[in-house]
């Protein structure tokens, strides 16, 4: 039998490492690049595998570090260890196209992908509490326009075309929609049912 009191220790860690990362992403969005990467160190030093992949991220980018290539990948491949998928896809970048450059366009674009992230998942968590309080049973029910696309059905941070460009002239997936193009909330029906 596992000792209880490990167990509680191992749960209030995990809930520590949630917040602190979640404060991390925050202060990354709006620009507090330091405090952002104090919180994610302290949330990796707790296991966290979304932080390895933000600590990557933030030596990669010289947001709140020096821009260190060696340290961010090997951030995202321990993040890519312990189950991070953005680490994993991280890697992948890489190995593919080589590392982002570290400049204020590029910290910006990454800035605005994770506030749409973060705004995305917060309607889905809100849209997902409204149908689960609702006393309809009819999952057919049309909920009108997506409120993240407008009805558009193109995803907003790449205006539907699926790649960008970066400095040098070198088109990547939409980190939002991965290339496809498509709201990733309504999946490009433009509708939420």
């Amino acid at each position: 039998m596992a000792d209880p009191q490990y167990q509680n220790q191992k749960a209030y860690e995990y809930g520590k490492a949630l917040g602190l990362c979640g404060k991390g992403q925050a202060a990354l969005v709006h620009g507090n690049y330091k405090e952002a990467f104090d919180a994610f160190e302290e949330a990796m030093k707790l296991e966290n595998a979304e932080a390895m992949f933000f600590i990557g991220v933030c030596c990669e980018l010289g947001m709140g570090v020096n821009v260190n290539h060696e340290l961010a990948k090997e951030c995202y491949s321990l993040g890519s260890q312990y189950g991070s998928i953005n680490a994993k896809q991280a890697i992948e970048r890489i190995n593919q196209n080589g590392f982002w450059p570290a400049t204020d366009q590029t910290r910006q674009n990454f800035r605005n992908a994770l506030k749409m992230q973060i705004e995305i998942q917060g309607n889905a968590a809100m849209m997902n509490r409204n149908f689960n309080n609702s006393n309809q049973s009819n999952s057919t029910k049309d909920y009108g326009a997506c409120p993240n696309c407008h009805g558009t059905g193109r995803c907003t941070m790449c205006a539907g075309r699926g790649e960008w460009k970066d400095n040098n002239g070198i088109y990547h997936d939409c980190s939002i929609c991965h290339g496809g193009g498509q709201c990733p909330s309504c999946h490009g029906s433009g509708k939420l049912r």
